[in-house]
């Protein structure tokens, strides 16, 4: 419905043009805060469908999960990663139920600062991710120094979805932070199988920094070429060199992706699988043509899937403003 104030005369109230409400248009001399409370919702129904719409669109109790579980793998050995990941799903539950009390109290009282209930959250967050990777490394002997590494790598990436929430609203920002979550990874599995298919090894800390390193690389590449094509393909519609920089933009960027890897693994501590043995390997491991192409075809899986998800949470986003306009009639 619409709310007009009509000054000393009262409130106009009529339908919402986009809705088929039919209802006629009629003057309440009741004040705007006597007919209704605008900053607060009170259908069950409604409030149930936000909470349900924050918390799962994007999922953010599962992302939650893995981004901790990155954490929590370097307290277990190689072959225990799964545990990482449960412990990491259980704090996320646990988490959940708060958050939706959060959401529920933010909906429903009108003086509430969404900023605070925020600020509240992420407090709360932090606490339980880091809480729980501290007392599992103590209770498994860890070194002091190699504790606080891990509570402020796992304070910094609980940290994440909250932050993310607060462009929950805001399409881009979060997807953004969606695409690079999904393009780590993807780069960490192109990692991963390009190491196992040259029977090495390197060590979780490493696997993880070279990953991030890939990712930011890329981008720096990927960006400024992608503004250089911008202006013929779209302001003068070049379609034929639009085409022609589709093949040649990726190709440029993934090459010289693969050379910086190249240099960058000379400095690697390398193990081979199934020995003891170390050395510092000072040959081109990632100078091969199978590491082009592994970086090429994981990029693609990146890109692709990436676009998929942001359809996917952007028509889901845009159903529930659809629902929440035709509601509001």
């Amino acid at each position: 419905m619409i709310y007009a104030a009509m000054g000393l005369a009262g409130v106009l109230i009529g339908p919402n043009p986009p809705t088929s409400n039919v209802r006629p248009w009629q003057i309440s001399h009741e004040g705007i805060d006597g007919i209704l409370s605008p900053l607060s919702i009170r259908n069950p129904v409604t409030i149930t469908t936000v909470i349900v719409f924050i918390l799962l669109i994007p999922p953010l109790p599962i992302l939650h999960a893995w981004l901790i579980g990155q954490a929590y793998r370097y307290i277990y050995p190689i072959d225990e990663a799964d545990k990482a990941l449960q412990l990491a799903l259980k704090v996320s539950c646990v988490l959940t139920l708060p958050s939706a009390i959060a959401i529920f109290f933010w909906l429903t009282n009108e003086n509430v600062d969404a900023p605070l209930i925020l600020i509240v959250m992420s407090a709360l967050v932090v606490a339980l991710s880091v809480g729980t990777a501290v007392t599992l490394a103590r209770r498994r002997d860890f070194s002091d120094w190699f504790t606080l590494r891990l509570a402020v790598g796992t304070g910094l990436l609980s940290l994440i979805v909250p932050f993310g929430s607060s462009f929950l609203f805001q399409h881009n920002e979060w997807l953004i932070i969606l695409s690079l979550i999904i393009g780590f990874a993807f780069y960490r599995g192109a990692m991963s199988t390009y190491l196992n298919n040259q029977s090495a090894r390197i060590t979780l800390w490493q696997t993880d920094q070279m990953s991030i390193e890939l990712l930011v690389i890329f981008l720096i590449i990927l960006l400024p070429l992608c503004r250089l094509a911008y202006e013929p393909v779209f302001i003068y519609e070049n379609y034929a060199f639009g085409i022609l920089m589709l093949f040649l933009i990726p190709t440029i960027s993934i090459t010289l992706l693969a050379l910086y890897a190249n240099h960058r693994g000379k400095s690697l501590i390398i193990k081979k699988i199934g020995t003891l043995e170390s050395n510092h390997h000072n040959s081109p491991l990632f100078g091969s043509a199978f590491w082009w192409f592994t970086l090429f075809r994981y990029t693609a899986y990146w890109l692709t899937c990436g676009l998929l998800v942001i359809g996917i949470v952007s028509f889901a986003q845009s159903l529930f403003f659809y629902w929440s306009v035709s509601f509001g009639g």
